[in-house]
């Protein structure tokens, strides 16, 4: 069992998310409401479905978190991820044992409401996401809040694509679409235009004599791949962002995803078992979920300059993200389920 130690002080308290926002009479009149408590090595303080409703605080020691899906993690005093609560929704998701000797903080929900609930707070809303049908980081933070906030209201604002690639992906779906109308849309893009003819001329591609107009190009690629070669350059332009902190974890993140969809395009082309255009854009998008969480970080500068927290989230965020329906990327699938596939458009057809 654990024992109760100490009363904590103000300056132990103002460490914490979101305990910095309060005053000095608050810490204190919060400090004399609660005690710190110790635990030795081994001992479970959190189980897994709890719904007793405090937060947990690592002030030195270490934690281990148990997922129901198998995942451990584990969280030192002092680190960034402890500055949060510690695995705070309710039921909790996570079991949490000390593996060396640990002092700690519960500090009851209707409590922190009293203190953080004003004007200048934060509200028990947002520290609390009863009923979330979703697994949250550890480390729990404005970012990730938010981020669950879109989710479940289906508010999430995702990266959009370029005009073009949109229009390309609807003219996909109309079976009576040809070489022509693609490119009367694709030649709205010049910059997409110019890759295209030169994806058209690459040695991958080429012909006897080589293409000098996108009509042609699309021609030779043929529908569905010229659909996938849009999408991707359309793609690199979502890997962007405003900020300067963030500018290389995003650049990082589309050489990451082109290294994967290489990847998949060979294995593709090796195995024949899938279409290597389809293993292509898969690469790209495997990771897109990321992109996202990194455009939202750019307003939490907090979280954007904290690369253990941002890499946190983006670990625990990303698969919820990137499972939002791909028509909102702007992947549109036809009628029978499958891509446009093979086949090379006339002109005229």
């Amino acid at each position: 069992m654990s024992e109760t130690l100490l009363h904590p002080t103000p300056e132990i308290l103002r460490r914490f998310q979101p305990l910095e926002q309060l005053n000095d009479i608050q810490l204190e009149l919060l400090g004399r409401s609660i005690q710190i408590h110790s635990a030795g090595r081994g001992l479970q303080i959190l189980q897994q479905g709890d719904t007793n409703a405090f937060s947990l605080y690592l002030i030195k020691g270490k934690l281990r978190l148990h997922a129901s899906d198998g995942r451990v993690t584990e969280i030192n005093g002092g680190s960034s991820q402890a500055l949060s609560p510690i695995a705070n929704l309710i039921p909790r998701r996570y079991t949490v044992e000390a593996i060396a000797p640990t002092d700690y903080l519960m500090i009851d929900n209707d409590l922190l409401e009293g203190l953080l609930n004003t004007d200048e707070g934060i509200t028990a809303t947002e520290l609390n996401h009863d009923g979330s049908p979703y697994d949250q980081a550890v480390t729990e933070n404005r970012l990730t809040e938010t981020l669950l906030e879109d989710l479940n209201n289906d508010k999430l604002v995702l990266p959009s694509l370029p005009d073009v690639a949109i229009r390309v992906g609807r003219a996909m779906r109309d079976e009576t679409t040809n070489a022509r109308k693609l490119a009367s849309i694709v030649q709205t893009d010049p910059a997409i235009t110019t890759k295209l003819v030169r994806a058209a001329n690459s040695p991958l591609y080429a012909g006897v004599t080589p293409v000098d107009s996108c009509a042609a190009a699309i021609v030779r690629l043929g529908a569905d791949t010229t659909h996938k070669l849009v999408l991707t350059f359309a793609l690199r332009e979502l890997f962007n962002t405003r900020s300067n902190v963030l500018k290389s974890r995003m650049r990082s993140l589309w050489e990451h995803s082109v290294k994967v969809s290489a990847i998949c395009y060979i294995l593709a082309k090796v195995s024949k078992q899938f279409n290597p255009e389809h293993a292509l854009l898969a690469g790209l998008l495997h990771d897109i979920g990321n992109v996202a969480i990194l455009s939202y970080a750019e307003r939490f500068p907090d979280v954007a300059n904290d690369a253990e927290k941002l890499e946190q989230v983006m670990l625990d965020m990303r698969g919820q993200i990137g499972s939002v329906n791909p028509s909102k990327l702007g992947v549109y699938r036809r009628p029978d389920h499958g891509y446009t596939r093979g086949g090379k458009l006339a002109p005229g057809t």
